[in-house]
């Protein structure tokens, strides 16, 4: 049972980040200047996250999730309204690498 709740958190997370991820490509798209740069190093981060996890590199997925969530707190504080929400999950998911989660 509990592997199972897991899995769905799991994958509640992934599709968290994964629609951040999207709307950062639109906004990288949308807006200039200094939001542009910050949601597409979010992009960048994102992407350099998941091959990590995929290739099972644990130190490089740490120093990504770290840098991920300072890319998100970057680009949650150039944001405005309801899209700081977003970011969030980015952030979230370089919190879950950073301290080694999801291999655990």
């Amino acid at each position: 049972m509990n592997a199972y709740l897991l899995a769905f958190v799991g994958v509640i997370i992934a599709a968290c980040v994964f629609a951040a991820t999207l709307w950062s490509a639109a906004q990288a798209y949308r807006v200039k200047g200094p939001l542009r740069i910050a949601h597409l190093i979010c992009i960048v981060l994102t992407i350099a996250a998941m091959t990590c996890l995929q290739f099972q590199w644990q130190q490089a997925a740490q120093i990504t999730g770290t840098l991920l969530i300072l890319a998100a707190l970057r680009t949650l504080w150039l944001e405005s309204g309801w899209n700081r929400i977003l970011p969030l999950f980015q952030g979230l998911f370089g919190a879950m690498l950073a301290i080694n989660l999801p291999f655990a």
